[in-house]
């Protein structure tokens, strides 16, 4: 790369992430392949989608040993701070942007004979205001979903009083799946 474009995302990428209406049947697939270690969280989510106010549920199972050099780095490094680092299983219970897609249908479920996809890639960044406008301004990406998340259920993020601000950018006809940038809150 010669310096003269600036990349979409300047943090790397930490999440891949699929949408299934049994995640617990493809963390089950997975265990079955030696991916055992799963941390499940679920979360009222609460934004628009479109402009449309919305709150619903998601559920989410995460695992980090699938990808990359997570067990080379050791016990010293933040799962979040190894490459890559999380496939996730994701599940909504309520309306969406993949509901207003029509890639799902209403509480989430997939249409019939419908098969699990790659939702979205993620990273995380320390401010989600100003690289919103960033991808805007320079890319001409639009905010199809954002939202707060509250009232999760793993003990973790509940000790740590952690939350999430979440902004989802409709990138799959250029890239076949969605891209979203987190900021992490605390309380």
């Amino acid at each position: 790369m010669d310096g003269s474009v600036r990349p979409l995302f300047v943090n790397r990428f930490h999440q891949l992430a699929i949408y299934t209406d049994k995640p617990e049947f493809a963390v089950k697939q997975m265990k079955a392949l030696g991916y055992t270690e799963w941390i499940h969280d679920q979360a009222t989510l609460t934004g628009e989608v479109g402009g449309k106010q919305f709150s619903s549920e998601g559920r989410m199972w995460f695992n980090y040993e699938f990808y990359g050099d997570a067990g080379l780095q050791g016990d010293a490094v933040p799962h979040w701070q190894r490459r890559p680092s999380e496939l996730e299983f994701l599940e909504y219970a309520g309306y969406s942007w993949h509901e207003a897609a029509g890639r799902t249908e209403r509480n989430g479920q997939l249409p019939e004979g419908a098969e699990p996809f790659l939702s979205h890639m993620s990273c995380y960044v320390s401010d989600a205001e100003p690289e919103v406008d960033r991808l805007y301004k320079e890319y001409g990406l639009e905010v199809i979903q954002w939202f707060a998340t509250s009232d999760h259920l793993n003990k973790y993020l509940k000790d740590k009083k952690q939350t999430f601000y979440e902004f989802i950018f409709d990138t799959r006809l250029m890239f076949g799946y969605d891209l979203k940038i987190i900021q992490r809150v605390q309380h």
